[in-house]
């Protein structure tokens, strides 16, 4: 969904001559749905265990595909992404992080490390993307999105950690010098466990947040705007420009 925006952009304009300035606010609602959202959904793994909360994200991620490939209009295309977006939010890299936290105790960092491969990995598959928005268009490639969506992702949760496992978390933060489970104990060598209204008072959280942001507006601006310029600015193929 992310890396392969750009190509998105090229198929749905050239089919529905909507204008490019359209998608790409479809592309930034996605983004900005992520980091707006990301404290509800948050709140929401603590409460309910990230296994449903991203079972739920799957799910809305792909009715949002399915909304988009239906689309008729450009108001109902922007609609439909927010769907996406709430979607995208729910069962991304926010009930990931969730859940390593949750269940590892030891190399934790590493495996924090090891979790945005899979984002890379998604990349490698926009060549796919390509190849079915060239042969059968994008309505149909956002309806078999929405197809990988469910099955992938809904066997994908039934390994991540259960309400259970959250009840225990919240059980740690509340009395840390309580004796809980060693799934919930922090790593060994690990300061104590901060509360929001802590972690807000610290200048690390807002240094986080404007380090990450920054990267981020880089990184969302290439995945959008390279292929486009490559096809319509350099005249490449699309399938060359995907690849």
């Amino acid at each position: 969904m992310i890396s392969a925006f750009g190509a998105y952009l090229v198929a749905i304009t050239a089919d529905t001559g909507w204008s490019p300035g359209i998608v790409a606010v479809a592309f930034a609602i996605i983004q900005l749905g992520n980091g707006t959202i990301s404290p509800v959904t948050g709140w929401a793994c603590d409460r309910f265990g990230t296994r449903a909360v991203a079972a739920l994200g799957t799910l809305l991620t792909a009715a949002g595909c399915v909304m988009v490939a239906h689309a008729g209009s450009s108001g109902g295309f922007i609609g439909a992404v927010v769907v996406v977006s709430l979607g995208c939010s729910a069962a991304g890299i926010t009930p990931l992080t969730v859940a390593v936290v949750q269940s590892l105790t030891h190399r934790r960092t590493l495996a924090l490390g090891l979790l945005p491969s899979g984002i890379a990995l998604g990349g490698l598959l926009v060549p796919a993307v390509v190849w079915l928005l060239d042969t059968a268009g994008w309505r149909t490639a956002f309806l078999a999105v929405a197809a990988v969506t469910t099955v992938v992702g809904l066997v994908a949760c039934v390994w991540l950690p259960g309400p259970a496992v959250a009840r225990r978390r919240r059980v740690a933060v509340a009395a840390p010098g309580a004796a809980v489970s060693a799934v919930a104990a922090p790593e060994p060598g690990a300061g104590p466990d901060l509360d929001l209204r802590a972690a807000v008072r610290t200048s690390a959280f807002w240094l986080l947040i404007a380090g990450h942001g920054c990267a981020l507006v880089a990184v969302g601006a290439m995945n959008l705007h390279l292929v486009p310029l490559m096809t319509h600015g350099r005249g490449f193929d699309l399938a060359i420009a995907g690849l």
